[in-house]
């Protein structure tokens, strides 16, 4: 049989990338090694648990590897926006089995146990929580996150703003929007401030024009994370998790998420 074109392989390579860098935020991989990933869960959601309530925004390093791993989106996104942050979710509820994550990807709108959602890759978690002067939006919030539920939203490739598609912190500042009291400004994607040639390739081969304002994680300058609304009350990224991780066999296990 004959062996396909050097030039077939990389129209194929090049598609391959174009459809990755497209879908952006947070891509859903098949970690490297779940054992990993379930040790790091292990670890932290015994810390995160007890401390997590309903409105808390929650946000990460997730990975991404587009090319065969050979680029990792979600680290390109953290640096061009200096950060060391890549995505964010919504604790949607606090249930006497887990707590239960609202989250954006390519698939669309989910609802997650916080241990299933490490399964995709996790570092650098940290929780910010709304002060006690902004908690009365947090009924708000969740009501247009219940109306977004119900209509199964679909994932926005394109980041094109103030349409009926959403990605990971897209969907929190929109909800934090129409509860009245937005996060933090967006920004274009041309006016990151540390913008890499990735950056550039990835948004012209997916399509994505790089005036669309934006959301970010972010840092302390930029993106939903440095919204003056919010205070940090958990940082995994500083130090290791001082509590004693408790037996839990549901960690290597995924469960359905009970509806309401």
């Amino acid at each position: 049989r004959p062996m396909p074109s050097r030039t077939c392989d990389m129209t194929k390579r090049l598609l391959t990338v174009s459809a990755l860098l497209a879908a952006g935020c947070q891509m859903t991989p098949i970690p490297v090694s779940v054992e990993k990933f379930n040790e790091q869960a292990k670890q932290d959601v015994p810390v995160l648990e007890p401390v997590l309530k309903e409105g808390d925004i929650i946000f990460r390093l997730s990975r991404t590897p587009l090319a065969g791993g050979l680029v990792d989106f979600s680290k390109v996104v953290a640096e061009a926006t200096e950060s060391d942050l890549s995505h964010a979710a919504l604790v949607y509820r606090v249930a006497p089995d887990g707590i239960i994550l609202v989250d954006v990807s390519p698939v669309g709108i989910s609802r997650r146990y916080l241990v299933d959602w490490y399964q995709d890759g996790t570092w650098n978690t940290v929780v910010r929580r709304l002060r006690p002067e902004y908690q009365y939006l947090v009924p708000l919030v969740l009501a247009e996150v219940d109306r977004l539920i119900a209509e199964d939203v679909l994932y926005d490739q394109k980041f094109i703003p103030d349409d009926d598609r959403f990605y990971c912190t897209e969907f929190i500042d929109h909800c934090f929007r129409v509860a009245g009291r937005p996060l933090a400004p967006r920004i274009r994607i041309k006016d990151f401030p540390n913008n890499g040639l990735v950056m550039y390739i990835g948004c012209a081969i997916g399509g994505i024009d790089m005036n669309n304002e934006v959301v970010v994680a972010g840092n302390q300058r930029i993106g939903l994370f440095s919204s003056s609304m919010l205070e940090t009350v958990i940082d995994l990224r500083t130090s290791p998790p001082t509590a004693s991780p408790r037996p839990d066999p549901v960690l290597t296990s995924y469960r359905p998420v009970p509806w309401p």
